[in-house]
């Protein structure tokens, strides 16, 4: 298996369907939307973290410069 990295469209996207998972769990309640959101922390976010995990910041990356 090999490595990519994890950039900002990858972790815009987890923060959109974080977004839309609390959506959903609001209006239909937590036992409904359980089992997706799940799956899609097993299949999508997990291998992120671990590429994370395992990667190397580029140089002049970290640490993250606050924010103007």
């Amino acid at each position: 298996m090999g490595t990519r990295r994890v950039g900002r469209a990858d972790i815009a996207a987890i923060h959109e369907v974080t977004r839309s998972f609390g959506e959903l769990d609001n209006r239909f309640g937590s036992g409904r939307v359980r089992s997706s959101v799940v799956k899609y922390l097993d299949t999508a976010v997990s291998p992120c973290s671990r590429t994370a995990r395992t990667a190397s910041p580029p140089a002049g990356s970290w640490p993250p410069r606050p924010r103007s």
